[in-house]
């Protein structure tokens, strides 16, 4: 069973994902800021995932208490709008409110960790690998489909379609 990460449990694990993400301390001077050795430092730097890069910048623009009241207050009030446009009945602003109230939701998630955004290779995807050999039996009798077809697959990349042809 993987032991637990030290750093996302402790008390000061903002501060210590600031120093990481800064740079001037080295990862053994971190560790004996806070008690610990170089390894969970490095460790901790491997997981912290796609946030840390969205709240570094967001640290140097405002300090991350005042940027999170600041998320905050949009929300409370694209929520106040939202009742007052259900209450008169005004859709389309109502509408637009939820979907603000929606990108607010989604910078918190983003912010706290909660949402992370992710790359999907559809061509490695083993549905995908089915219908792409699929396609290519079918286009089998139809060289110059079967060509076209592996060409624009090619361009966009969505691996190489001529491998399955030959």
């Amino acid at each position: 069973m993987p032991r637990k990460c030290q750093i996302c449990f402790h008390d000061n694990r903002s501060q210590i994902e600031h120093d990481i993400s800064e740079g001037k301390l080295s990862y053994r001077a971190i560790g004996a800021k806070y008690g610990f050795s170089v390894s969970p430092v490095q460790s901790h730097k491997h997981h912290m995932g796609q946030v840390l890069p969205v709240t570094t910048k967001l640290a140097t623009v405002a300090d991350t208490d005042t940027l999170c009241d600041e998320i905050t207050t949009l929300k409370e009030r694209a929520y106040g709008i939202l009742n007052k446009a259900e209450k008169a009945n005004h859709l389309s602003v109502a509408i637009s409110a939820v979907r603000e109230i929606r990108g607010v939701l989604e910078l918190l998630g983003k912010i706290s960790g909660d949402v992370r955004t992710r790359t999907v290779s559809i061509h490695l995807n083993p549905q995908w690998i089915q219908i792409r050999g699929a396609v290519v039996t079918a286009l089998r009798p139809y060289p110059d489909a079967l060509e076209a077809f592996t060409t624009a697959i090619d361009d966009i990349g969505g691996s190489n379609v001529s491998d399955v042809t030959e």
